[in-house]
């Protein structure tokens, strides 16, 4: 499979296999291996993504949909 590239705000990602790189800004920030979570925080707050994550060799990622709802009073 080749590299795909995931922007859905409402996806939460846990990487089951392999490593990957975090970066932002193009400045690299951290590695993260397998259990890692990311993508909580443009859940959590409504905002854009705030890091590029990228593999480092072949990975396994699974995702978790979140439906979110907000009530106005």
């Amino acid at each position: 499979m080749g590299a795909q590239s995931i922007s859905s705000y409402t996806v939460i990602y846990m990487l089951s296999e392999g490593e990957v790189r975090v970066t932002k800004k193009g400045e690299y920030r951290d590695s993260m291996g397998p259990g890692k979570l990311f993508g909580e925080l443009a859940i959590l707050y409504n905002c854009t993504r705030t890091a590029t994550i990228k593999a480092v060799g072949n990975v396994k990622v699974k995702t978790e949909q979140r439906n979110i709802s907000i009530a106005v009073v």
